[in-house]
This record gives C-alpha cells, structure tokens and sequence, in this order.
C-alpha cells in the first residue's frame, strides 16, 4: 500500500502578497498558496485558525492597501467581514 503523503506544517514564509488575494475573496485563484506551502492542493482552502493568523499578521497594511485601491462599491473584503477589523475595538476578533 502507498504511503500516504502528509502535508507539511504551515510554513511562515508566507508572505502578504501571498495571503492577499485569499483575504480580499476568500479564494486563492493563482495557487499563491500552493505555492507557498500553505496547502497541499490548489483546492484546499487554509483552515480557519492559519487564515486568522495569516489576518492577524497582515491586516493593517491589507486595511490601508484596501481604503486606496478599492472601489466603494466591490463590498467589503473576506477577511473584515469574517474575522472584523482589529483597529476598531482594539480587540482582534474571530467568529
């Protein structure tokens, strides 16, 4: 019987231009972190607890990248409306 392959830990050399994309949609539509290391297969998505980390560590540059390129009306991004923005309360959510 084959071995099963085991995906790695999650590397943390998982840059924001890697997270990017995925925070904004939701999605990783050019395998950025397949890439990475980050999942295994382009169609797995990262678990909940490693894209909060990944909010965590990258959301004030993605807030204020946000504020300058987005356009009012695209809505807001993934990652504020699942985990919140961290500056308001002072808190850092996750639902």
């Amino acid at each position: 019987m084959p071995i099963r392959r085991h995906p790695g830990k999650r590397r943390m050399s998982a840059t924001l231009e890697t997270w990017e994309t995925f925070l904004e949609c939701g999605s990783d539509f050019f395998d950025d972190l397949v890439d990475a290391g980050v999942v295994s297969a382009r169609w797995e998505k990262p678990s909940h607890e490693v894209a909060y980390a990944a909010w965590l560590q990258f959301a004030d540059e993605l807030i204020h990248r946000w504020k300058t390129s987005r356009h009012p009306e695209q809505g807001e991004p993934w990652a504020l409306r699942e985990f919140g923005d961290p500056r308001q309360t002072g808190k850092r959510r996750c639902r």
